[in-house]
């Protein structure tokens, strides 16, 4: 049987992980030099006092110690399926410390090109796929539609944290503070970064932004919407209210960020994710 690993993009604790037959990889943050495994060692509440008082976090990739435990945690085939090229390291520092010898023979690395609840969704159907016997290339056939139909869009709100990510310039960010703009952002068709979607006065038309692109992409009952929110609640509901109108026969969930991609995305940022799961 094919034992599949991820990271924690999925936004599962490595025991929530264990309950559903799957490996997590904690992503680490690191906040005044300190370094934190997300869920693991900081929650999002922590994570949010530290940035409330101040304090400017990095991510960075899975330590290798935590890559090496969910390695030997089986003698199995490993089918690893990480967050997206681009957006994390934590497909480089995977693909190169699965080609050491003891374990290029039987671990698989793959960019999944999503992150967050459309990889969550596409794992899990990895999981149901080994559980059946199948071997990893026909794992990997049978998620490849839901990386074609993966689709995550941002509304950040703290336009600094794009910028010290590299995705959005210095000038960019200045203007949409000042003019006190909701941008909406949509992550490019490879996956590696965040392109300008549309900019709206305000975040209802910001929402309709979205659900203007789904309805391009045909995102109908056989798709997943979900909305996950850095300590935003009450927009995060707002969005689905909206959403809902539109698309009433799509399942649509509610989800809270964790550390890491809060530091990518920023404070109060809402995140609207897509993917075809029928």
């Amino acid at each position: 049987m094919v034992k599949i690993v991820t990271d924690s993009s999925i936004m599962l604790t490595v025991e929530e992980g264990k309950s559903e037959g799957i490996a997590i990889v904690p992503l680490c943050v690191s906040i005044k030099g300190a370094s934190y495994r997300e869920y693991e060692e900081i929650s999002t509440d922590q994570f949010m006092y530290h940035i409330d008082n101040g304090a400017i976090p990095s991510s960075t990739a899975p330590s290798l110690q935590d890559l090496k435990e969910a390695y030997a945690s089986t003698d199995d085939e490993i089918l690893h399926i990480c967050m997206a090229d681009g957006l994390s390291s934590a497909y480089d520092s995977a693909s190169s410390f699965s080609a050491a010898p003891e374990y290029a023979q039987r671990v698989e690395v793959i960019n999944s090109k999503t992150l967050c609840m459309p990889q969550r969704h596409m794992v899990f159907r990895a999981r149901d796929l080994a559980k059946e016997g199948k071997t990893i290339p026909e794992i990997i056939d049978g998620i490849r539609d839901m990386m074609d139909t993966a689709a995550s869009f941002l509304i950040p709100e703290d336009f600094d944290y794009l910028r010290r990510g590299g995705r959005l310039s210095v000038a960019a960010a200045g203007i949409m503070s000042i003019l006190k703009t909701v941008p909406v952002l949509v992550q490019s068709d490879d996956g590696k970064k965040l392109e300008k979607l549309a900019i709206s006065r305000k975040f209802d038309k910001a929402i309709h932004a979205i659900a203007h692109a789904l309805e391009a992409r045909r995102v109908d009952a056989s798709f997943r919407i979900d909305v996950s929110h850095a300590n935003n609640r009450q927009k995060a509901e707002r969005a689905i209210e909206l959403l809902q109108e539109i698309f009433p026969g799509v399942t649509i969930g509610l989800h809270e960020l964790g550390p890491a991609f809060i530091t990518q995305g920023g404070p109060k940022c809402i995140a609207v994710q897509t993917v075809r799961v029928v």
